[in-house]
């Protein structure tokens, strides 16, 4: 892979990631942007299978992972990494449905809640496009003479 891509991805820009996630959804709590039509998720949904994405990356790079599963092509790179987003996302509906069932008022403080299936369904679907996202850029920084 690109030089400039795993010199980007390493533990500092993933708590960032993590960090200014976490920052939007509080803001848009305090501003009302959960009340009425709920849009603001879509983008943190979004923004999160890329984070699982890289993640995953970052992880295939640790020594005691890279020995296990060696150099991987970019194809079989991909479909791991968009397996991992969409586990991903899967794993934060449950969160979010057991944070419901055990802390419903935290669970609706915290407007970590998926009311209906659709709306699960759409948050997975925007997990799984930000790992494809960031899969594409991983292709594109591959395809970029070294």
């Amino acid at each position: 892979m690109s030089k400039i891509i795993n010199r980007l991805i390493n533990l500092k820009t993933i708590i960032a990631t993590i960090v200014v996630m976490t920052v939007t959804h509080v803001f848009a709590i305090q501003s009302g942007l959960y009340s009425g039509d709920v849009w603001i998720d879509m983008p943190l949904h979004f923004v999160g299978g890329f984070l699982a994405g890289m993640m995953g990356y970052w992880a295939m790079g640790l020594r005691f992972i890279g020995e296990k599963f060696g150099d991987l092509n970019l194809s079989t790179t991909g479909f791991v990494l968009i397996s991992i987003s969409l586990f991903g996302s899967f794993i934060w509906e449950l969160f979010e449905f057991g944070l419901l069932y055990c802390c419903e008022s935290w669970a609706r403080a915290g407007r970590l809640i998926s009311p209906t299936v659709p709306d699960l369904l759409s948050d997975m679907a925007f997990g799984v496009t930000g790992g494809i996202f960031f899969v594409a850029v991983l292709a594109l920084a591959a395809a970029r003479k070294p």
